[in-house]
């Protein structure tokens, strides 16, 4: 949900408004509803299905239809009964800005709402009306497996006088892929690997087939004191620890998920018995914390590189409390769970794997995930 929305004073006195005000108060109260709502977003293309705002604005079924073909009539905004999607027409240009630059990081932010909506017929006309205005560098139409490429990009580039400009404006993507389809890949490659370990189904019986350095991460001497609250605002990067950091970490930072999966590869599979990561233990609190989640039943060489790099990378996470800790959160974490989803998604439940990623284990403890 927006933090606040933008409604010009000129929306009473603009030829939009009067043509509003000649359709009747119900137009007018729809109109301003349809800015503010809940569910809008900034692109003002968004799902908002009808229950929705007899519930929050109070009014009649009569009164909502009176309202909304008003609003329609006045050319103020468009509704599609199949998808349940609204689009007013202009809320982008206000709510965002009449022209951007480039560079403009709101840009991207418009391409990725745009991005992630619903199927809805319109899409096109969307796209037609803001490609130049907001650097929009894709468009999408109702049913295409395929991204098209559009006007925005070249308009972007002549904005930008040849100079390099970000990624996602250079050239079209080949397409985000969902969280979904990552996890899936990535099983996919774990299966294709023939040396796997075992992994008893029982949360507190894990099988004893890891490496014999690893089976001693249970007798771990005391850990350095810890004032970690939740995982991913309390700790600091292994490089801002001084000495207790990890050697060769200094003046990397530890949310970069490459140079950390760069070090996970570069680590030896033994470990001093003083650093052990202990899986076992660190797989059975998942279980135990996370029963909503997919269970472990292989671990691999490339998950158990994966997790031991989590856990040298900082001091702080080399004791079981804070794998406790981090779970819990995720517990609480209604996207990571599946207990919320994207409209026209499926819901996304992470599992270990996804978990320790470096990339995602960064994302989680940034709390990036709250809001969904």
């Amino acid at each position: 949900m927006r933090g606040y929305a933008k409604i010009s004073p000129k929306f009473w006195i603009s030829g939009t408004g009067e043509k509003l005000r000649e359709e009747g108060w119900q137009s007018q109260m729809v109109a301003l509803y349809l800015m503010s709502s809940p569910q809008a977003n900034m692109t003002g293309l968004y799902y908002l299905p009808k229950p929705f705002m007899l519930a929050e604005t109070g009014l009649t079924s009569a009164n909502l239809a009176v309202g909304l073909q008003g609003c329609i009539r006045a050319g103020f905004c468009q509704y599609d009964e199949k998808s349940r999607m609204v689009w007013v027409h202009e809320m982008a240009r206000f709510q965002i800005g009449a022209k951007l630059k480039p560079r403009d990081k709101r840009a991207i932010g418009v391409q990725t709402e745009y991005d992630s909506l619903p199927d809805n017929p319109f899409l096109k006309a969307f796209y037609d009306k803001y490609v130049v205005s907001l650097c929009m560098s894709r468009c999408r139409g109702i049913g295409e497996g395929k991204e098209v490429e559009g006007a925005g990009e070249a308009e972007a580039v002549k904005e930008g006088k040849g100079k390099d400009l970000p990624g996602t404006l250079r050239k079209p993507s080949k397409g985000r892929k969902s969280q979904e389809q990552e996890q899936e890949q990535d099983k996919n490659k774990n299966l294709a690997n023939t040396d796997v370990l075992a992994v008893a189904s029982d949360a507190g019986d894990v099988s004893g087939k890891l490496p014999d350095m690893e089976q001693r991460g249970a007798q771990l001497p005391p850990v350095l004191p810890a004032s970690v609250g939740f995982p991913g605002g309390g700790g600091k990067p292994a490089a801002a620890q001084g000495s207790a950091a990890e050697p060769g970490t200094a003046g990397h930072s530890l949310s970069d998920g490459a140079r950390s999966t760069a070090r996970e590869q570069k680590q030896p599979s033994a470990e001093p018995a003083a650093t052990a990561c202990p899986h076992q233990d660190i797989i059975a609190i998942y279980h135990e914390v996370l029963p909503q989640c997919p269970r472990v039943r292989d671990w691999t060489h490339g998950r158990a590189r994966q997790l031991r790099g989590r856990w040298n990378e900082d001091p702080d996470r080399q004791n079981l409390d804070y794998w406790r800790k981090y779970f819990t959160y995720v517990a609480g974490c209604a996207f990571l769970t599946g207990k919320s989803q994207l409209p026209g998604k499926r819901p996304f439940v992470a599992d270990l794997e996804w978990l320790t990623k470096a990339i995602n284990f960064t994302k989680v403890r940034e709390r990036q995930y709250e809001n969904y």
